[in-house]
């Protein structure tokens, strides 16, 4: 049976979306983020500017914390040394 792609419209607040992303197992983690990759495909510019603009919000803003720095950096530090497939 063909698959249908519907779009709608979500209310979906930062903390949902977060406690969302946290209970996924590292499969469902590492599928959204290929998505959420190939989204970025369809930006009008390259999504370089968009990592560059989170990377200085994530080091310099008081939004920002230590605890979320330290979980990209494990991520980066995996991703080139974890032999989990």
């Amino acid at each position: 049976m063909p698959r249908v792609r519907m779009e709608i419209e979500i209310d979906l607040d930062i903390e949902t979306a977060a406690r969302w992303f946290a209970g996924l197992d590292d499969d469902q983690m590492c599928k959204f983020l290929v998505a959420v990759a190939k989204e970025t495909e369809s930006y009008p510019c390259s999504p370089e500017n968009q990592w560059y603009y989170l990377g200085g919000h994530l080091r310099n803003c008081e939004c920002s914390t230590d605890g979320a720095r330290d979980m990209v950096r494990k991520w980066a530090y995996w991703l080139e040394h974890s032999d989990h497939h």
